[in-house]
């Protein structure tokens, strides 16, 4: 067998075998002195070797210590401190408590009436009044007559005198036809129009120069007219009484009533005629009461409307 020859390389302590730099005169593992002490070291010398002495021993011991427990010396740690959120807090919901009465009211406080909930009234908006729709006026129409319309109508042969009939139908009021009966009686006389074919009427127009008379609208069908006033033929359409003129006074009330729009002394006269949906061919203008001055009564104009 062969043994191997360990080789020494370079210093070594002699204690604990720990290497040496060369020229070192203590090991620094163990304190252990490596070499002869010659001359006396100075002042300065000997501050530094006490101090290196210090430095020494305190590494033997640790080595001694080392030795003992055979253990190396423990390492420093650093500690870090990490910083962790807390974990929420979870709260319960409190368990429901069954055995708790509500505390009666004091005896001081009246209770309080329940309020009614008050609907809101919606706000109404004012309507504006509508005013109706004014009515239509009548259209008039003035019937065209044609010359020979009229004629004198006297079936008792009252009339003393009497005018061209053409006179009341020609447009002109200088111009007129005239009717006289005796002073003594009631005139009983008219004027008669044949319009030629039956038509519609709404009013009767008349301009006259012999006031208070009293005249009474007549209509009939059929191609001749009745021969009597009085005739169940004749339908009455219109009247009035003391024509463009007032009632004598301290006589009696005429037995027909003026018409509403007569005003005395105008020499005008207009009535509406009450024959609505109704058509005639023959139209008479009767005189009855004579006039207040004369025992002649004169149409000057004698106009028809439909």
């Amino acid at each position: 067998m062969t043994t191997a020859e360990s080789t020494e390389v370079g210093p070594a302590c002699p204690t604990c075998r720990a290497p040496l730099a060369p020229g070192q005169g203590w090991c620094l593992d163990c304190g252990t002195a490596t070499r002869s002490p010659g001359r006396a070291p100075g002042l300065r010398s000997v501050a530094l070797a006490g101090t290196l002495a210090l430095t020494l021993a305190g590494g033997a011991v640790a080595a001694s210590y080392a030795a003992l427990t055979d253990e190396p010396p423990p390492r420093e740690t650093k500690v870090m401190t990490v910083a962790e959120a807390a974990p929420p807090v979870v709260t319960e919901p409190a368990a429901p408590v069954d055995d708790v009465q509500p505390l009666p009211p004091p005896d001081d406080v009246a209770p309080v009436e329940p309020v009614t909930p008050v609907t809101p009234v919606t706000p109404v908006t004012p309507v504006t009044p509508v005013k109706p729709a004014p009515k239509p006026k009548p259209v008039f129409t003035p019937i065209a007559l044609e010359v020979g319309a009229g004629a004198l109508y006297d079936p008792d042969l009252h009339a003393t005198a009497t005018g061209d009939p053409q006179r009341a139908l020609d447009g002109k009021e200088g111009t007129s036809w005239f009717a006289t009966t005796p002073p003594a009686m009631d005139m009983n006389v008219g004027y008669v129009l044949d319009l030629g074919k039956s038509m519609h009427l709404k009013r009767f127009e008349l301009v006259t120069k012999t006031p208070g008379f009293t005249i009474r609208v007549l209509g009939a069908r059929g191609a001749k007219p009745p021969a009597k006033a009085d005739d169940a033929a004749w339908v009455v359409l219109g009247e009035a009484g003391s024509v463009d003129a007032e009632p004598a006074e301290g006589a009696a009330a005429p037995a027909v009533p003026a018409a509403k729009d007569d005003e005395p002394g105008d020499t005008r006269l207009r009535v509406d005629l009450a024959a609505e949906g109704e058509i005639f061919r023959h139209v008479l203008l009767w005189v009855s009461a004579r006039p207040s001055a004369a025992p002649t009564v004169r149409f000057s104009t004698i106009r028809l409307i439909q």
